[in-house]
């Protein structure tokens, strides 16, 4: 409305003009309160994205602390479960030493068994002489013989 309309207007139409004006500004102001209130939010919520994008940096640091503490501690069980050449090393001493005795004692419980026929081929021997004496101071001294206990043939009764 121009200024030239406006001062034809009478006092009810201005007072309508103004109450409808100031329903008009109320809602302006109220829309004005919305999109402040709006902004504010949306205001907050970059803030929080950034308090989130910081806490987020801030875990990744206590994952990166963490992972190394994995990596570490896994680092340590290899180490550990590895062979120590000083270990494989004395193991295979250990195994040849046994080996060795092993092979030893196999000689010698050879060469055991071998004396021991020896020495019961001889003992054969021997018995068959003491025998043959026997026998002969029997029959030369037929008393012998029965107070020993053996007959002509040689046989102990």
């Amino acid at each position: 409305m121009t200024e030239k309309e406006l001062k034809r207007l009478g006092r009810a139409e201005l007072l309508e003009l103004l109450i409808a004006q100031t329903k008009r500004a109320e809602g302006l102001e109220r829309e004005l309160a919305e999109a402040n209130k709006k902004l504010e939010n949306r205001l907050i919520v970059l803030s929080e994205a950034g308090n989130i994008a910081r806490a987020a940096l801030e875990l990744n640091g206590v994952f990166d602390a963490a992972q190394a503490a994995a990596d570490d501690y896994l680092d340590s069980v290899c180490a550990m479960s590895a062979p120590d050449p000083e270990i494989e090393k004395a193991t295979l001493s250990a195994e040849d030493i046994i080996r060795n005795a092993e092979e030893k004692a196999r000689c010698i419980i050879s060469e055991a068994a071998d004396e021991a026929a020896r020495r019961e081929a001889s003992a054969d021997a021997y018995w068959g002489v003491v025998a043959r004496r026997i026998e002969s101071i029997a029959k030369a001294c037929p008393e012998v013989a029965v107070s020993l206990g053996v007959d002509f043939d040689g046989d102990i009764r």
